[in-house]
C-alpha cells in the first residue's frame, strides 16, 4: 500500500497560484497530490517528479467537453472540491493554461 500524507494548510482563493507552487514542490519532494477536502491535502508517495499543477475555479461547466479540453493539452483531472478543480501534467516547458470561461463557451458553441 502507497504511503499517504495528509497536510492541513490553508490559501486564500486568490492566492491560487501560490498554491500551485506550493503542489509542484511537493511534488518535486515526492508527494503527488491525490486529493483534496476542507484545507486538507491527501498526497502519495511516488519518486521525485517535476509537475506542474494549475487550479481552474468552475460552476456548472464541470462536463465531458470541458474535462476533454485539458486532457488534449496533455492535463489530468486529480481532484475537485466546491467548485476548484486541480489538473496535473509533467513538466515539459509547454505548460499553456487556461481556458476561460467565455473562452469554453466559444469552444463548445462552435
Amino acid at each position: 500500500m502507497a504511503e499517504i500524507k495528509k497536510v492541513r494548510k490553508w490559501f486564500w482563493a486568490w492566492k491560487d497560484q501560490k498554491e500551485e507552487v506550493w503542489l509542484q514542490k511537493m511534488a518535486r519532494e515526492g508527494w503527488q497530490l491525490e486529493r483534496y477536502s476542507w484545507f486538507t491535502y491527501y498526497f502519495k508517495a511516488t519518486s521525485p517528479t517535476k509537475l506542474v499543477y494549475r487550479l481552474d475555479y468552475q460552476t456548472g461547466l464541470q462536463n465531458q467537453e470541458y474535462f476533454q479540453l485539458f486532457e488534449d493539452d496533455g492535463w489530468e483531472f486529480v481532484t475537485g472540491f466546491g467548485g476548484w478543480l486541480y489538473f496535473c501534467k509533467e513538466s515539459d516547458g509547454s505548460d499553456n493554461w487556461r481556458y476561460t470561461q467565455i473562452q469554453f463557451q466559444d469552444h463548445i458553441n462552435m
